[in-house]
């Protein structure tokens, strides 16, 4: 499965359960030899490629509170949305910041809208990711990594998403890499997992975007899709596919427990051998992971 052709993620409103609203001071904060903050935040309608959308922008000011001149020299942007990766940028600059002195840079987000029948207002924020580089006075090379999750619109409460947990599950102990029994069949891995007392098989797929569940398997987690819920849009199963996002409980596979994880439900077409979901990348990039076909065994060990 593979993502939709966009730069941009696709998707309504999303409130996680047990999000809470972030103070504002948390658009601010110091980062190696820079100082940031974040203003202008706003929101408004677009048309791209003759498809509405939600334009999401802000403005990024940085500050240089050295003694000695910066010398900024490129930036990587990455935006996050819901904890689902959408987009990826990074941009060569020659800009010299002598003391005090600020740089500003401008930074948009176009979220298409599913539904032309009613407003296209989205009431959560994108997380961005942006690693400006440069040097210092000194001539050192020096990285400032800013991660922050904005509001929809200046004024308005930031609310975060609680980020993906993965921990060893209870009664297990060793730090070797947990071997998984998966099945390799078909030229397919198929993963054994377990989420809200229901045992499941999930097909592990390098190039699916987000992980999904089946609606059935989901109505037997006991997850329910509202109406007017996040919808994310992939494409793969030949054709396009409409995943309402939900956060899923927590997903033990092998020796760990995967808690927050963001994933789809969608219907997924019968494949020869039966599956309740899939795994994708945003939970695959959570691990280490070791495929290894001609002992057909799959390793996942969580980053150090």
């Amino acid at each position: 499965m593979a993502p939709l052709a966009r730069s941009c993620v696709v998707l309504t409103l999303l409130l996680a359960a047990g999000a809470a609203p972030v103070q504002a001071a948390d658009l601010e904060g110091k980062s190696g030899p820079i100082s940031w903050r974040i203003s202008d935040v706003r929101q408004g309608p677009t048309t791209m490629d003759g498809v509405a959308h939600a334009r999401h922008e802000f403005t990024l000011v940085v500050r240089n509170v050295t003694s000695r001149p910066l010398t900024l020299r490129s930036y990587a942007a990455a935006m996050s949305y819901a904890g689902i990766a959408a987009s990826e940028t990074t941009v060569s600059m020659d800009a010299r910041l002598p003391p005090g002195v600020e740089y500003k840079f401008q930074f948009y987000a176009l979220l298409p809208c599913p539904d032309t029948s009613t407003p296209c207002r989205f009431r959560l924020g994108p997380a961005w990711l942006i690693a400006l580089s440069g040097r210092d006075g000194s001539s050192a090379e020096f990285t400032a990594p800013i991660d922050v999750t904005l509001p929809v619109e200046s004024g308005r409460p930031v609310v975060a998403i609680p980020k993906l947990r993965v921990t060893r599950a209870a009664g297990t102990s060793g730090e070797a890499a947990a071997r998984i029994n998966a099945r390799f069949t078909s030229n397919a891995i198929l993963v054994p997992a377990s989420a809200g007392g229901e045992e499941l098989w999930l097909l592990f797929d390098t190039g699916a975007q987000i992980s999904m569940l089946r609606p059935e398997v989901a109505r037997r987690l006991g997850l329910s899709v509202s109406a007017d819920g996040p919808v994310f849009p992939v494409m793969g199963f030949g054709g396009r596919v409409n995943a309402a996002l939900l956060e899923w409980p927590p997903l033990r596979i092998g020796d760990y427990v995967v808690e927050h994880l963001i994933g789809g439900i969608a219907a997924i077409p019968e494949f020869p051998f039966p599956i309740d979901g899939v795994i994708g990348a945003n939970l695959i990039e959570a691990f280490r992971v070791t495929i290894d076909q001609r002992a057909r065994e799959l390793r996942l060990e969580p980053p150090r």
